[in-house]
């Protein structure tokens, strides 16, 4: 083989390809013939069959994915290898591609009974390259690749530290500096700097040839595929490394750092091994065309052996597929600007630019210099980030094959790469979010068991004593398990255990409020991340283990003592910086991942003495060593607690938990930021008792007078004290049921405190409210509510269980939710108990049941409180008594009064803890006694309101057990003493008066009859009486026979079309005029009955003041009627009766007060009880005597249109029509009507409701002619029946099911539009469709959903999101979500369909209460009730 000749002929290509098509290039540099170009490529194409699909994913193309035929959630199946029949009983979802390629046929990935015939197939031949192509062709090709990768080797190697532009950069910065001696410089080295540019040039060619031919080669060409794969993994020729130097780490050293070093050698790497390395920087100059390698490599995968190569390959090189970089920018002393992008690393020791950058950046003409990291991300990630399902296996592998952790590098080199990042950049949070896709979301249950399988291998014989007998630092097995175990490996080097280097970087235009809010939002990821990784460990050790929690406890102990061992950070804090550059330099990453770690570890810790001991142990570090790591994160953590809560804005919104980050169908176990912090407060209060809470509080305030923010840390230890609700969050959700006795009693302490507030909460509406409260997820708080609460299936409301305690008031937990706290505040002003809206009432109640079983007190809490009693040094009470002589010393008896109210969950908080746990040092009585003997001069002294006496007397009488305790009381104290207690005597007798009194006063009067429902007066004779009647329009009687018609009469269901409903409270003209609520939907307007706000859109007069049917009044109704109406009914109207406008308006009177009267006829014949209470009868008599003014004027109505038929409502309707409109003939009527209903028991009944004011006829509903009760049953049975009895059985019936559009161009073909379409169910007529117009794309305006309402419906429905059960209510084009979903698990929460099996849906039970409201909603035309319910939530749409 001539292979210089080859070399030449492989650059003369790559120099003319521009020239020549992809076959010409192939020809040439393969030497073929047309003959064998024909033979041996063209009629190759489409032949064999590959084991794995592999097919590309273009973008927006429809795949599937089937979670139980999976073994890791980044599975795909390609239309083509879905095969419905295999996934019988599976939830199979949808999604639209944004890359990537069918994974059919993998086992790795996928059980094979999912696979397709095509790839299932157990013989499939491998091709032969050699006895295909020919020992000539082969060679030819072999060493085409050889030489070919050869090239781009060499010429890569010659641009790791150039970049492009950097030329151009140099000499630019030459001319704006005129730096001396530089010009010269660069003119003796130019011809090192032309030839990079040479090879930067030569390189992008020589790359795109490459990819040109080996595409055209095995594009849908299984032979070619499988040769040029297998030629990939052999190392270049030691032939051709004497005419083209490679200069690279030997292959023996599967770990050595990639360094340059121009000696002789021979590379012994695979061609692919090579590609791995130098992956990253053909970056400088592939920009074209980012997804070539995954779009070649997917055609590779025909040799089965290559993808696992491949992946081999990065894992073992993984460093290489990242290069750090720092962007630099010079400002001039005139403001010019000068940037250079250099490699962080210098890969050559002789690069020249080591020498002209340092004398470019102390230039004198140089004002600033501001320097920004970043990460250079190697192409090939791209393809790699597809296969990363069994990344953690794979590892596992590679472990098995070398016995050496540097396989688990890529762990170290994000960490090391987190470093030199800013964490207040958004490049950083892409950066973390990529890893965690990559890395963290593969840790699920199957996963983690096999890490439990190494840690047992490793072991050995010791497998049995690590499940059962606690291992500390000196067992040598501890330090075997760190270094060794992926799982440990991953828990503890996953994130840095130190500060990142703030220093590499400046701000050129800092934006503090969005870099605090990156930082945030980063540290929130991260932190959501890990505790999903704890959250699958723990729950899979539960699983495979029970019981047993030694094991478990073990893993959380090698990893604690790594953290403590290797966290790098000093607290500082520097007076010049910024508070964000002080923030961000004291921030470390895995400061919350420890702590809730720790968390865990020590939640069944009581005793504070043996957790800190057992902590101490394990870190195996000195005393003053574990103290000073301990207090240095204490430090952090309060820095992260100050400065985020006072700076405000979106970042302290966002610490709070107080926005929901990411999408609810995520699952995340998601807790705040500030509730971590918090957590890791109380636990260290918890361990270092009174020397803890002094360094908290000393801490805190050195802090916050650092920033110049106000010192006050006792709200933060009253949060400590009185609660473990951030502890409870930190860790809760990873319990699951097993939840320990210490942490249910914290749980009650919560539900108590939201109970006390209001009794009864409905479930969506306690849901809301603790969101507000909490940052669980839906599944977290399911197990929270329901370890507290019981569901009183009688009114669907959740309710304390009757085994917890009375409800307490907790302020604490009221402040953090300020909804709460203003109910708890509103109840305590009405019973006038200022005591405990002032100190609560929680604490007391469980101090007094501390030896009992159903106190809530835990064992942390009252370690806590012990602490407090006995700390020694008081700080914040010794500062409350400094600021309250300051003022007494001023006289301002006020302030004084404020500063009490502002400390008075603290000063109980001390008092109880004095009171209970009384210290031989007196010093925290002393200070109690001092501020009673303030309140009692103040009360003695000073002429006060009653309001403030009343302050400073609550104070004195909280405090009056410490003061009677003191040796010596002045007679004046004693008297204040009595004072206040005759006083607190006197106003129970007062309370016990007004009490008696007010039965009295109370007592309700009987109304007058006939009166306004408004003003109670009543009506004159000439007066005119209005109603609130609601007209609406409905076509539910075409999809719902409750009046069945024959044949002939089809055409009367027009008769059924209007569904009217009326509040039947009568008001004054003026009254009704000035209590009117107009209120508006867009284009539908409606009023609002003052009383009971019911909506209304006809202010109906009673008939009595009726002259005749062009009566002012009724028209002036009539109009605002018409202007109620969507434009195309109204307009149906006007073009109907195109007569003169008088007789128009006429018929229109005619024809929709005869649809009243058909539809009241129908509620009177099928819900006679509701009829009568509502006392609908009066309407309906008024309503015929209004049809028959309209009959006099027209002489007809269209009531006569109805043909005689033997159904009782036509017989009664043409009754009330001959002897009621066309004239008035009561006695007639009761006498044809007792004829028609004879033998009916409800006969007297609805003939007093046709002919009387009253009905007083005893009824029986169930012998009605259409039971409306039957109606509602036989359609809630369809809905069942339809629906299904779980939220899986509703998936496989609907979700996959096509949309019955009929031009539908969504499924299963493309995304419209690139958005995703979500679909809907019609819930009146069960047809499915997309929620965005899918039919021809030129006419889309509106979505489907509108469409279809209006079309079909009258612009009314009701709509099913088959996503997540979701009910949306529309009145076109507005719609709003009902808060009741179709399926729900126990405590209302919707599903989300995600990356879970079928079995987990089958836990969201079809929601019955949700099908009753439908029902309610659908028959009883209720759309505008819910609109009017929830005003606020109504939006317009285009879906």
């Amino acid at each position: 083989m001539n292979i210089q000749g080859l070399i030449d002929t492989i650059k003369d290509a790559a120099n003319t390809q521009d020239q020549k098509s992809d076959f010409q290039l192939v020809q040439q540099v393969l030497n073929l013939t047309n003959d064998e170009f024909e033979g041996k490529i063209i009629k190759l194409k489409g032949t064999g069959c590959k084991s794995i699909c592999s097919g590309s994913l273009p973008l927006n193309i429809l795949f599937y994915k089937c979670f139980d035929c999976s073994k890791e959630p980044t599975h795909v199946y390609c239309q083509e290898c879905y095969v419905p029949e295999k996934h019988q009983n599976h939830v199979v979802t949808y999604h639209y591609s944004n890359g990537g390629c069918c994974d059919c046929g993998d086992t790795l990935v996928m059980k094979k009974k999912s696979f397709c015939a095509k790839h299932s197939q157990t013989q499939i031949q491998t091709p032969n390259p050699e006895m295909i192509f020919g020992e000539n062709l082969t060679r030819r090709f072999k060493y085409f690749i050889m030489i070919s990768f050869a090239l781009l080797f060499e010429s890569t190697q010659k641009i790791v530290d150039y970049t492009e532009q950097l030329m151009s950069q140099i000499q630019d910065a030459i001319v704006t500096l005129k730096v001396e001696n530089s010009q010269s410089f660069m003119n003796d080295n130019m011809a090192e700097f032309l030839e990079k540019e040479k090879a930067l040039r030569d390189c992008k060619k020589i790359y795109r040839l490459i990819f040109r031919i080996l595409k055209f080669l095995t594009q849908d060409n299984i032979t070619w595929s499988y040769a040029t794969s297998r030629f990939l993994q052999i190392h270049i020729d030691c032939n051709i490394q004497k005419q083209i130097k490679l200069y690279h780490v030997h292959y023996n050293n599967h770990f050595g750092q990639f360094k340059l070093e121009k000696k002789e050698q021979l590379c012994l790497c695979s061609i692919l091994n090579l590609f791995v390395k130098h992956n990253v920087f053909f970056s400088r100059f592939q920009q074209d065309d980012p997804n070539i390698i995954s779009e070649l490599f997917y055609e590779l995968h025909a040799d089965e052996n290559f993808k696992p190569y491949l992946c081999k390959q990065i894992l073992i090189n993984f460093h290489y597929l990242y290069n750090p970089v720092q962007v630099f920018k010079l400002i001039t002393i005139q403001g010019e600007q000068i940037k250079f992008r250099l490699n962080t690393i210098n890969y050559t020791v002789q690069s020249k630019l080591n020498e002209i950058f340092p004398k470019l950046a102390q230039n004198n003409s140089i004002k600033k210099i501001y320097c920004k990291n970043k990460v250079e991300k190697a192409s090939l990630f791209g393809y790699f980030y597809q296969f990363m399902g069994h990344l953690i296996l794979s590892l596992l592998n590679l472990y098995k094959e070398f016995k050496n952790s540097q396989i688990y590098q890529l762990f170290d080199i994000f960490s090391n790469q987190l470093l030199l990042l800013p964490i207040c950049d958004e490049q950083t949070h892409q950066y973390c979010s990529l890893f965690d896709d990559m890395i963290l979301q593969q840790f699920y249950d199957e996963v983690v068991k096999k890490l439990f399988e190494q840690i047992f291998e490793i072991l050995g014989f010791d497998a049995e004593l690590f499940k059962f007998s606690l291992m500390h630092p000196q067992n040598p097995k501890f330090g075997q398990l760190q270094t060794n175990s992926l799982l440990i490996y991953a828990l503890f080097k996953i994130y840095p255990c130190r500060q990142t280097e703030t220093s590499t970087f400046h701000f050129l235009n800092p934006n503090e409020a969005q870099k605090f809010i990156n930082s945030v939002v980063l540290q929130n990821k991260i932190l959501q991340g890990y505790r999903r990784l704890l959250s699958v460990l723990v729950d899979t050790w539960k699983d495979v283990y029970r019981q047993n929690k030694v094991g478990l406890k073990n893993i959380f102990r090698l990893t604690i003592n790594y953290f403590l061992n290797n966290y790098v950070a000093q607290f500082r804090l520097k007076p010049p910086d910024t508070i964000l550059k002080n923030y961000l330099s004291n921030v470390v990453v895995c400061d919350r991942n420890f702590i809730n770690l720790l968390s865990l570890f020590l939640m069944d810790y009581n005793n504070p003495l043996e957790a800190q001991e057992d902590l101490f142990e394990t870190s195996g570090l000195s005393p003053q060593k574990f103290r000073e790591v301990m207090l240095q994160l204490l430090k952090r953590t309060l820095l992260n607690n100050i400065v985020l809560t006072k700076k405000g804005g979106n970042s302290t919104t966002i610490y709070k938990g107080q926005f929901k980050i990411y999408k609810e169908e995520y699952k995340l176990k998601e807790v705040s930021l500030e509730q971590v912090d918090v957590a890791y407060i109380q636990l260290y209060a918890f361990l270092f008792g009174a020397q803890g809470i002094n360094d908290i509080v000393s801490n805190y305030k050195e802090i916050a007078e650092f920033f110049q923010y106000k010192s006050d840390p006792s709200f933060l230890i009253c949060r400590i004290a009185q609660t473990d609700y951030d502890l409870i969050q930190c860790v809760g959700d990873m319990f699951g049921n097993d939840l320990p006795e210490q942490f249910q009693k914290g749980l009650n302490k919560l539900f108590q405190t939201i109970f006390y507030a209001q009794s009864f909460y409905q479930e969506n509406d306690l849901r809301e409210l603790l969101r507000k409260f909490s940052y669980d997820s839906s599944l977290d708080l399911q197990k929270i509510i329901l370890s507290s609460c019981e569901l009183n299936q009688d009114n669907q409301q959740l309710q304390l269980k009757r085994s917890l305690l009375p409800v307490q008031y907790e302020p604490i937990f009221a402040s953090l939710v300020l909804q709460l706290k203003e109910q708890i505040i509103d109840k305590l002003k009405t019973q006038n108990d200022q005591p405990s809206q002032l100190f609560g009432t929680a604490l007391a109640n469980e101090l007094n049941q501390i030896n009992q079983d159903k106190s809530t007190l835990t064992q942390k809490r009252l370690a806590i409180l012990k602490a407090i009693a006995n700390d020694v040094e008081q700080q914040i009470l010794q500062e409350i008594i400094k600021q309250l002589h300051a003022q007494l010393e001023q006289g301002l008896v006020k302030n004084i009064s404020q500063v009490l109210e502002d400390y008075s969950i603290y000063i109980n908080l001390v008092f109880l803890c004095n009171k209970h746990f009384p210290c031989s040092q007196s010093i925290l009585k002393q200070n109690l006694s001092t501020i009673s003997q303030i309140c009692l001069q103040i009360v003695s002294d000073v002429n006060l309101t009653q309001t403030s006496n009343n302050i400073y007397s609550i104070f004195a009488s909280l405090l009056d057990e410490t003061t009677v305790t003191l040796d010596f009381q002045s007679d004046a104290l004693r008297a204040c003493r009595s004072q206040i207690k005759k006083a607190k005597y006197q106003e129970k007798f007062n309370n016990m008066g007004s009490q008696f009194s007010s039965q009295f006063d109370n007592t309700p009067t009987q109304m007058a009859t006939e009166t306004c429902s408004l003003c109670q007066l009543p009506f004159e004779q000439d007066e005119v009486q209005y109603r609130a009647l609601l007209i609406q329009y409905s076509n539910l009687h075409k999809y719902i026979q409750m009046i069945p018609l024959p044949p002939q009469q089809v055409e009367l269901s027009d008769f059924f079309q209007i569904v009217s409903s009326c509040c039947q409270h009568t008001f004054h003209q003026q009254c009704l005029q000035q209590n009117q609520k107009k209120y508006s939907i867009g284009e539908f307007k409606y009023l609002q009955c003052p009383l009971c706000l019911s909506p209304y859109n006809f202010p109906f007069v009673s008939t009595i003041y009726i002259k005749d049917a062009h009566d002012k009044k009724l028209t002036e109704n009539l109009k605002f009627f018409l202007q109620t109406l969507i434009d195309k009914k109204a307009g149906e109207y006007y073009e109907k009766y195109s007569v003169n406008q008088e007789e128009r308006v006429l018929k229109i009177y005619d024809e929709i007060f005869s649809q009243v009267l058909c539809n009241l006829l129908f509620q009177l014949l099928s819900d006679l009880k509701q009829f009568q209470e509502k006392k609908m009868h009066l309407l309906l008599q008024d309503i015929l005597v209004l049809l028959r003014i309209i009959y006099k004027e027209n002489q007809s109505t269209i009531l006569q249109k109805i043909n005689q038929d033997n159904q009782i409502f036509f017989i009664i309707l043409n009754l009330l029509l001959q002897f009621q409109i066309k004239e008035k003939k009561i006695n007639n009527l009761q006498q044809e009507l007792k004829s028609a209903l004879s033998g009916n028991q409800n006969q007297s009944a609805i003939i007093e409701a046709l002919t009387q004011n009253i009905i007083i006829s005893y009824f029986d509903q169930r012998l009605l002619p259409y039971q409306i009760d039957n109606i509602t049953q036989s359609l809630k049975q369809q809905y069942i029946q339809k629906f299904q009895l779980n939220f899986k059985d509703f998936l496989l019936r609907y979700y996959l099911a096509p949309c019955q559009k009929k031009k539908c161009k969504f499924l299963p073909f493309q995304r419209i539009s690139n958005q995703e379409q979500c679909q809907y169910l019609c819930l009146i007529c069960f047809k499915k469709m997309c929620c965005h117009f899918c039919g021809r794309l030129s006419e889309k305006k509106n979505g489907n959903l509108l469409r279809h309402c209006c079309k079909k419906h009258n612009g009314k429905t009701l709509y099913l999101n088959l996503r997540n059960s979701e009910i949306i209510i529309m009145q076109a084009p507005y719609i709003t979500i009902n808060n009741n979903p179709l399926f729900k698990n126990l405590i209302g929460e919707l599903p989300f369909i995600g990356y879970n099996q079928s079995t987990y849906y089958e836990r969201y039970k079809l929601n019955l209460k949700a099908i009753d409201q439908i029902i309610e909603i659908i028959l009883g035309e209720k759309y505008i009730h819910k609109f009017f319910l929830k005003i606020n939530k109504v939006h317009s749409t285009t879906l």
